[in-house]
């Protein structure tokens, strides 16, 4: 796991947890120093994330726009199942507000699976590409048909009707 990855997970943790979490349980969820974790959560504020130190740990400050996003599984099918079409289909996520956090498949043989992803951006997907380009990797739709769910964020509910609204002109909803 790279930097910026760890620290997209500390603010996915930070987002879901129900209370305050301690520097030392994170740091031992991320397999790094107490001391990594105190870096990553002063990069994470001076990126403009409101993360509050408590005496018994760290909290998303109250009313923030960050708890209030909207997450979302979105059904979607790749037909045929090209890297281009995914491609489409990220960017319409992308360009809309949205996060990507995941996908998931249910295969017929090998039963459900889930990958966390992490796309926030054009780049971010552009790199993704560009990795399973190198590796010549299959997508993991390739596995149901092209049939998939993906775990979607959004800010708000006009941003994930966007997203929504351009999942379907890619014509990539499950109806």
């Amino acid at each position: 796991m790279d930097n910026k990855e760890r620290r997209n997970e500390i603010l996915d943790i930070l987002l879901h947890a129900d209370g305050p979490v301690t520097g030392m349980s994170l740091s031992k969820t991320m397999n790094v120093t107490r001391q990594i974790i105190v870096g990553d959560v002063a990069l994470l504020r001076s990126g403009g994330i409101p993360i509050v130190s408590t005496a018994r740990g760290y909290l998303l400050e109250k009313g923030n726009v960050l708890m209030d996003r909207i997450e979302k599984e979105i059904p979607c099918h790749n037909k045929p199942v090209t890297l281009e079409k995914a491609l489409e289909e990220m960017f319409a996520i992308v360009d809309n507000g949205g996060v990507i956090r995941g996908i998931a498949v249910d295969n017929p043989a090998y039963g459900p699976m889930k990958v966390k992803l992490n796309l926030h951006s054009r780049r971010d997907v552009r790199r993704f590409n560009d990795i399973m380009a190198e590796n010549e990797a299959p997508l993991l739709s390739s596995l149901h048909k092209g049939i998939h769910t993906l775990w979607v964020e959004a800010g708000n509910q006009e941003d994930m009707q966007a997203i929504e609204e351009a999942l379907a002109e890619a014509d990539v909803l499950v109806k």
